[in-house]
């Protein structure tokens, strides 16, 4: 082998290897970025699922607290019913004695509309 040719290889092999050394630094590079983009989205899976599971339970409360609600809806509506119908009682009695209940129970017309 004569001295240029010799040269020639030698700079043919040194280039290869640069090329495949960048090749190789690039290629290592996109592996790094797909490899932080998926664990970046399984963290955001996670995170979702996460979400989900508490969006769940906070639809359960509510609908707890909604029952809830409903339930003292009633009992008020009966409380307040129970104490129309017992003034009414009042100044029916009051009425049959011939006693004005405005008179005896001024406060008794604050929720009387007629």
């Amino acid at each position: 082998m004569q001295l240029p040719e010799l040269i020639l290889a030698v700079v043919g092999a040194l280039g290869g290897g640069g090329i495949l050394g960048i090749l190789g630094f690039i290629l290592n590079r996109q592996k790094q970025k797909f490899e932080e983009s998926k664990q970046f989205r399984d963290e955001l899976k996670d995170q979702a699922s996460i979400l989900r599971t508490q969006i769940e339970s906070l639809k359960v409360e509510i609908k707890q607290k909604e029952t809830e609600l409903e339930m003292w809806r009633e009992r008020y509506w009966k409380i307040f019913t129970e104490s129309q119908m017992f003034a009414i009682s009042v100044k029916a009695i009051l009425v049959s004695h011939n006693i004005d209940p405005a008179a005896v129970l001024p406060g008794l017309n604050r929720n009387d509309n007629g």
